[in-house]
């Protein structure tokens, strides 16, 4: 089985790449860092390049994750150029080869907006309407996956909630707040900490992903979540009784979002029907993150 992962250098592309390899498939990346023999340098927005990496490759099925992770992103178009423009290119790339790969689009549950609690946990059925450029873009790119499926591609697309694990970058929520104790920092600026979110360990991400790619239909769509809600609070004390470290947290406005929702919680019925369920809880979560910062290299 060749798989083709693009944005295999990412957060999630990495655990992907070593979920595939540990099944015996034959693993090809596209990145625009190229960190091995396998992963073609490129960007999705070269149109000619990535339609001469498909033709080469012959993938019998792609994971389209590339992407720009940052939701706070300040460069608006490029949500688009990349999210749209360059999930066009692929499916393209794709017809122009004369194949036919069973083809997951990573989608996020941006792209429902903001939810009031009544339709909480949040189905697959939910309107779309996107309140960043971010869930516009993704989207956008949800559209056009519609538009190849009629043309007869093989297209499965993810509503992907909130995930994290050991070596997401601490830009990100926990990763930032697992450092902070486990480097047993004095006090900490954040946001709005009440909130609750959606958490889902990356390890459980991918096999999610792998499980849509050999088991979901054409033109369905799934959304990958825990289904359960908790808040940063909830995660700091946590932290706190895991480390014995207490942090005094400074609530900052300028890191409090124009827009976030006192609830955002996901539904994964769908998923679950397909045999997937839920193996590592948040709690497993981040004292695996917490041990990375025990080992040697770390400090």
């Amino acid at each position: 089985m060749k798989s083709l992962i693009t944005g295999i250098s990412g957060f999630v592309g990495n655990y992907l790449k070593q979920r595939l390899l540990s099944l015996g498939n034959d693993v090809f990346g596209i990145d625009h860092n190229c960190h091995d023999k396998d992963t073609f340098q490129a960007d999705i927005t070269d149109k000619d390049k990535l339609s001469s990496i498909i033709k080469d490759v012959q993938p019998d099925e792609i994971y389209h994750l590339a992407g720009i992770a940052n939701v706070a992103h300040d460069k608006m178009s490029e949500y688009y150029t990349v999210h749209a423009l360059g999930t066009l290119n692929l499916y393209e790339a794709v017809q122009k080869a004369g194949i036919n790969p069973k083809i997951l689009y990573v989608s996020t549950s941006n792209v429902y907006g903001i939810v009031s609690e009544k339709h909480q946990p949040i189905t697959e059925n939910q309107p779309l309407v996107p309140a960043n450029h971010y869930g516009a873009s993704k989207a956008a790119g949800e559209m056009i996956s519609y538009k190849y499926i009629a043309d007869g591609l093989n297209i499965v697309i993810t509503r992907s909630f909130n995930h994290t694990g050991p070596g997401q970058s601490e830009s990100f929520i926990i990763p930032k707040l697992v450092r902070a104790f486990a480097l047993k920092q004095p006090a900490l600026e954040l946001g709005i900490t009440h909130t609750k979110r959606d958490f889902t360990d990356v390890r459980d991400v991918v096999r999610a992903y792998h499980i849509l790619v050999q088991k979901a239909r054409s033109g369905d769509v799934y959304n990958v979540c825990s289904g359960k809600a908790h808040s940063i609070d909830e995660i700091i004390s946590y932290l706190t009784n895991l480390t014995g470290h207490s942090i005094r947290i400074k609530h900052a406005d300028s890191l409090k979002r124009s827009v976030d929702p006192l609830l955002f919680v996901g539904d994964n019925q769908r998923l679950k029907k397909l045999g997937w369920s839920e193996e590592i809880p948040i709690e497993q979560t981040i004292k695996d993150m917490i041990n990375v910062y025990k080992q040697p290299h770390n400090g």
